[in-house]
């Protein structure tokens, strides 16, 4: 079965980004509607649904987590979250996870932050390992959620700053609809 892990990673892979394949979808989501969801329990069960998964591919995730309100359907955060994880480990075994709440204009708003130290070599900051597949995949749910994000990568690690929606504003769906479409690479600063 040693011979054969990197096949059931490949099968385990694939079968992750056609479950997440299915939010590219631009057509109205029939599924439930959008709600105020404590985006810290969603993180910690995120982190706990793959800790087999990291455990065997020892990957840390430390966490500093407050109360946070995300507008999202439980599915598409969740999903979010994960491939966030997924993506992360793919090219670091040390990820932080800090997420908070902000008041801005009188309005709250969630934001996430992700870091990464790269394992190997300082020159990783300039390799694509981590502009991979399921970059695209966690960048495409943002965009549906209607966040913001900005990613800046230092010699040793990556950060990644996630703005959400404020509460009460428009819902993710119809923010996504509105905003012109652009090069995903375009929305990046600090690249």
């Amino acid at each position: 079965t040693q011979r054969m892990q990197p096949v059931f990673d490949a099968i385990e892979r694939a079968h992750d980004i056609a479950k997440s394949a299915q939010l590219f979808s631009e057509a109205p989501n029939i599924g439930p509607a959008p709600e105020n969801l404590d985006a810290a329990n969603i993180v910690r069960a995120a982190i706990m649904g793959r800790s087999d998964w990291l455990q065997a591919r020892h990957v840390q995730v430390r966490q500093a987590l407050t109360q946070a309100q995300v507008q999202a359907r439980p599915g598409e955060l969740y999903t979010f979250i994960d491939e966030l994880l997924l993506w992360a480990s793919d090219f670091s075994h040390d990820v932080a996870i800090q997420l908070d709440a902000a008041t801005i204009d009188d309005k709250p708003r969630a934001r996430l932050r992700l870091s990464a130290r790269f394992d190997n070599n300082p020159q990783d900051a300039h390799n694509p390992k981590w502009q991979n597949t399921r970059w695209f995949v966690w960048h495409r749910i943002a965009k549906r959620l209607g966040a913001r994000t900005e990613l800046r990568t230092e010699s040793d690690h990556l950060l990644l700053r996630i703005s959400f929606p404020a509460l009460g504003t428009q819902t993710p769906p119809q923010a996504a609809r509105q905003q012109p479409n652009q090069p995903l690479h375009s929305q990046l600063k600090g690249v």
